[in-house]
């Protein structure tokens, strides 16, 4: 009773292939394990790679490896290059940022030399804090100008990528180039 199909549907059958093929788990297991070491070993010797690339080097190593380079002894695969390259920007930011930070005495000593011409008359007084006021912010910005010029010193210091660090050298010529154009300009005008 229960056995019986419906009438509309026809016997179709399949062949099914059946595999008999037996796993060696052992053997599968040993194979998993030796991947999974070979894989600890690479990793270990690119690390010792990165290691060997971050890692500074003495003045001296870098004029011995600068030598064998002019001589044409060594390949440095451009990475004295973006060491060279990172290298002046960071010396031309940190430079940027001792700029600013005499900027910042320069405005503190006339803030006081400003503050003690000040007469303090009910009359004067909003002029006197609109000033002060300006000086303080001016003070302010530059101290923080100077603050990120020393961080982006840091940054391109330590990068590596020999792309982005040729990008931002041309980045920083371009706008060195536009700021000498404009004074010139200026210059002319007035």
């Amino acid at each position: 009773m229960f056995n019986k199909q419906p009438k509309n549907i026809t016997k179709h059958y399949h062949n099914v292939f059946r595999s008999t093929t037996e796993i060696d788990y052992d053997k599968l297991a040993k194979a998993i394990v030796k991947a999974q070491q070979e894989a600890k070993q690479q990793k270990e010797i690119e690390n010792q790679q990165e290691e060997n690339d971050n890692r500074k080097l003495s003045l001296r190593e870098n004029l011995k490896i600068l030598w064998l380079i002019i001589r044409n002894k060594v390949d440095s695969n451009g990475t004295m290059t973006s060491i060279f390259f990172g290298w002046i920007m960071s010396l031309f930011f940190n430079l940027l940022a001792v700029f600013s930070l005499i900027i910042l005495v320069i405005g503190i000593v006339a803030s006081v030399i400003v503050y003690q011409d000040f007469t303090w008359s009910w009359n004067a007084a909003p002029g006197n804090i609109i000033i002060i006021g300006c000086c303080a912010c001016f003070e302010v910005v530059v101290m923080i100008v100077a603050f990120i010029f020393r961080c982006v010193a840091n940054e391109i210091g330590e990068e590596k990528d020999r792309n982005y660090i040729i990008s931002v050298f041309s980045a920083l010529v371009a706008f060195v180039a536009l700021v000498i154009t404009v004074v010139d300009k200026v210059k002319d005008i007035i």
